[in-house]
């Protein structure tokens, strides 16, 4: 199949309202959460974590049953993205407290806008581009070379370069030495080659599946860290919101101060969460299972 099911998905959604989109995402979202048993599990207990089990049965089914339709939504911007540019991105999503990456620019060191896959991550990325700010993005490769095209293309399409993760050290380190923006999503190792750390995050230690990559660009180079989120309104509109920059005070253990950084990071992070439950997308277990 390679990428056909994307490029048809993607040609259908530029010509079909988007709201009609919409509303057929929320409907496939809606039935393949009758089938996706593991990843229901997954989000469950993620869920149970995250409000430390204070959340009544109800209630969590229905978080569960939303974070499936909410990313339904969030797959039809990506196919979307061809129809945005410069003219119109301001009719879908607006900017809070750009200042803080002004400013930080200024300093020549470049910066390590750290996220999470919550809302529309991918939406921050090519806003960014799209604004004319010089900015990066470290994913992971697709599997299937046509698929992984597909999405690249469509990225750096709207002026956000990609930075594979088997080439992101040296590229990171060229990307911030050229006081440029790399963003990168702090809630989940993706190289098989390096385990994460354990953090504590919602009163609880995670497993071994944080990564450490961001907070040690930050030590090595001085590039301040911003935490960001995109946060999708009631109307679909969706809002990039920049948070203060990370106060980062290195003692010279960097194993306590990747740690510390984090932990920092997900303390912002679980505030956003609480607010916008069925908003995070991550169908992998970051704590033990509970009963």
């Amino acid at each position: 199949m390679g990428a056909f099911f994307y490029k048809l998905a993607a040609f259908l959604v530029n010509r079909l309202p988007l709201k009609l989109s919409y509303w057929l995402a929320e409907c496939l979202g809606g039935l393949y959460y009758l089938f996706a048993l593991s990843s229901r599990r997954i989000v469950r207990n993620n869920l149970l974590h995250l409000f430390n089990g204070n959340i009544g049965r109800d209630e969590l089914r229905f978080y569960i049953k939303r974070t499936f339709r909410e990313f339904s939504k969030y797959l039809v911007e990506l196919f979307f993205f061809p129809s945005l540019n410069k003219e119109n991105i301001d009719r879908f999503i607006s900017i809070e407290n750009l200042h803080y990456v002004d400013e930080l620019l200024k300093f020549g060191k470049g910066i390590i806008v750290l996220a999470a896959h919550f809302g529309n991550w991918e939406m921050g990325g090519i806003t960014m581009g799209l604004k004319g700010y010089p900015m990066n993005a470290l994913v992971l490769d697709h599997r299937n070379k046509s698929v992984n095209n597909f999405f690249v293309n469509r990225r750096e399409s709207k002026g956000e370069r990609n930075i594979p993760l088997g080439f992101a050290i040296r590229r990171c380190f060229e990307a911030l030495r050229q006081n440029e923006i790399l963003a990168v999503l702090g809630d989940r190792e993706f190289n098989r080659l390096k385990k994460g750390i354990k953090i504590n995050f919602c009163g609880r230690e995670t497993r071994p599946c944080i990564p450490k990559g961001a907070a040690k660009l930050a030590i090595k180079t001085g590039a301040k860290i911003i935490p960001a989120f995109v946060v999708r309104e009631k109307n679909n509109r969706l809002r990039l919101v920049f948070k203060e920059p990370l106060e980062v005070n290195y003692n010279g253990n960097e194993e306590e101060d990747v740690r510390r950084i984090m932990e920092d990071f997900f303390a912002i992070f679980e505030k956003m969460l609480k607010k916008n439950p069925a908003q995070w997308f991550i169908f992998h277990p970051l704590w033990e299972e509970v009963d």
